[in-house]
């Protein structure tokens, strides 16, 4: 059975919404924190506390600043399972869409498709990018206990 690490945020409005990632057991507490981190750049929401098997921080309280963390928006990331192939779905809640022009040399976010067939999905290029692939890929753990691979990084209302 894989461990989770679980974190929080606070939308805009003050709502507080939680989600998890299961992790190997063997994953240590730097890399569950460097994970944590991870999320928070692609979260536009207040965080508002982790839990893991090593550590505990409490709820902070208070609504996010900034006015795109909006409880509907996720991130989701794609993880696929390094024997079965399968995919699964992991969430990052309240998606930084500010994060797009956030003053790095690549925008985080792109389009591809168009209009009702279009998507938003995270940008390789960006500088955030490939330190959340390293962070999640070192840690995550599939339901049939296996590693995987971060495919791709959607935004879904």
């Amino acid at each position: 059975m894989s461990d989770k690490v679980r974190r929080s945020y606070r939308d805009f409005d003050g709502t507080r919404q939680t989600t998890s990632i299961a992790v190997d057991s063997g994953a240590t507490p730097a890399e569950r924190a460097t994970l944590s981190a991870e999320m928070n750049k692609w979260s536009a929401g207040s965080p508002d506390g982790h839990i893991d098997e090593n550590e505990i921080t409490a709820p902070t309280g208070g609504a996010s600043t900034n006015a795109v963390a909006q409880e509907s928006v996720q991130a989701i990331l794609e993880m696929k399972d390094a024997v079965t192939g399968q995919i699964y779905r992991e969430r990052i809640p309240q998606a930084y869409l500010d994060k797009a022009d956030d003053g790095g040399t690549d925008a985080a976010w792109t389009v591809v498709g168009q209009g009702a067939n279009s998507l938003t999905v995270a940008n390789p290029l960006h500088e955030d990018y490939p330190t959340l692939v390293t962070a999640i890929e070192a840690v995550w753990e599939s339901p049939n206990g296996n590693a995987g691979t971060l495919e791709r990084m959607y935004v879904e209302k």
